[in-house]
């Protein structure tokens, strides 16, 4: 059987939110396993917008991403899981989701994906493609529901 101990749930305020939590928190009960949150702010998440007319999104914080998850989960479910909630900044998401799992031996990676349109999937690449190829360990994409 596979031995699943530490999930990571990588999370990005989008439509997929609450279905990648209701998942993370449900295998995290199954697996009896710890619990990871992880959202990657964009570099710029918080400073003034050089553009006139556009707002970067604000910088979250742990406390901010614990409170959009704590919408979508019991809290004593997130409890004994043990979840713990992280923020960080970087330009390849990817890339900071891969690093994370793997400096805190994540088994599963439960990662949120939607549907794309062709043009998106020609021209650009996904972060979940990118998880998928380079995770050091299972992935679980969850769809939005429709």
């Amino acid at each position: 059987m596979i031995q699943i101990q530490n999930i990571l749930a990588p999370v990005e305020f989008d439509i997929a939110f609450d279905e990648v939590v209701q998942a993370a928190v449900q295998f995290a009960r199954v697996f009896q396993a710890r619990l990871f949150f992880l959202h990657v702010d964009d570099p710029l998440a918080g400073a003034p917008s050089m553009v006139a007319g556009s707002i970067h999104t604000p910088a979250q914080t742990p406390a901010d991403l614990q409170a959009r998850v704590a919408r979508f989960a019991p809290a004593e479910m997130l409890a004994a899981a043990s979840a713990t909630f992280h923020v960080r900044r970087g330009e390849d998401i990817a890339a900071e989701i891969v690093e994370f799992s793997r400096s805190h031996a994540i088994d599963l990676i439960v990662l949120g994906n939607w549907r794309k349109g062709v043009f998106s999937k020609l021209f650009f690449s996904s972060v979940e493609d990118e998880v998928i190829h380079q995770a050091p360990c299972h992935v679980l994409t969850v769809c939005a529901k429709k």
